[in-house]
């Protein structure tokens, strides 16, 4: 077993539970994982008082024209809390969308075109979609498991990492006295590229979206921080979720931008920025 596969392996034991799913060696391409179903993962910025208010609506009105597009077989929408969105505290001007589809032309083509999708892009400040394929997954979302491994793990491909919890009301106070260090611990050199949290039901439904350089990098920072493996002990010993899911994968195509302007510590997507990541860095081949 080579180094990678060894931080891995020691990573996956002491934090995952064994019904992991992951496409096996020798999966599939990232061509071939085009035609599988894929996940679209969009963030909304909205400025000014008028467009916030009509986001905010859309978190109710754009279900049901969802639920009625038979291409599209699991979604969820989410509001963001204030700054990274790792407070409790609402950001009225960022909104989040996760969509599966049977396949990448299939996506791209109702992101763009399905009218609830097209609404929400022309009145944002700025948007950003990415496409991905998961390769690493356990957990359920309302007890169901609605992605599916569809491409081979690269440990030196960028990675899109998706976490959620539904947390017990009785331990909603304790699960936010923890954010802060995990947050903190997000915030220290060699840790993501961008980081969000974005909520179903505030306080108590939360999903945590990161981007990272690579499976390698992001192993070597979960596993070296104090913050991030206080937690993950903490949520496992004071049993703080009633479900949990969390899914690895990787890029197969992105659209738009996305500044960061109230992310620290994160990088700028697509964007005329100095730093900025271009979104064809971000893809893997």
């Amino acid at each position: 077993m080579n180094t990678q596969n060894r931080v891995h392996a020691l990573k996956a034991t002491k934090d995952e539970p064994t019904n992991t799913s992951e496409i096996s060696r020798g999966g599939l391409s990232a061509a071939d994982a085009a035609q599988q179903n894929v996940v679209a993962l969009s963030l909304y910025r909205f400025d000014g008082m008028r467009n916030k208010l009509w986001a905010f609506a859309q978190m109710g009105f754009a279900r049901p024209q969802l639920a009625r597009n038979r291409s599209c077989s699991f979604y969820k929408l989410f509001g963001t809390g204030s700054g990274e969105g790792f407070v409790p505290r609402a950001n009225w001007g960022v909104y989040a969308r996760l969509t599966i589809w049977p396949d990448l032309a299939t996506a791209r083509h109702q992101v763009a075109t399905a009218p609830v999708m097209a609404r929400m892009r022309k009145r944002a400040a700025e948007s950003l979609t990415l496409y991905l394929a998961p390769y690493r997954l356990w957990g359920a979302w309302d007890g169901a498991a609605p992605f599916h491994a569809t491409i081979e793990r690269q440990f030196d491909k960028p990675v899109a990492v998706i976490t959620r919890a539904k947390v017990r009301l009785s331990k909603v106070r304790e699960f936010w006295r923890a954010v802060p260090e995990i947050s903190l611990d997000l915030e220290q050199e060699h840790g993501p590229w961008m980081k969000r949290g974005v909520g179903e039901v505030p306080l108590i439904q939360q999903v945590t979206l990161s981007l990272w350089p690579s499976e390698t990098e992001m192993l070597n920072f979960s596993h070296g921080r104090k913050g991030h493996g206080r937690g993950i002990e903490l949520a496992q010993s004071g049993n703080w979720f009633y479900e949990q899911l969390f899914a690895r994968a990787h890029i197969l195509a992105a659209e738009g931008s996305w500044s960061n302007r109230d992310h620290r510590g994160s990088r700028a997507i697509g964007t005329d920025e100095a730093d900025s990541i271009p979104l064809d860095q971000l893809i893997v081949t």
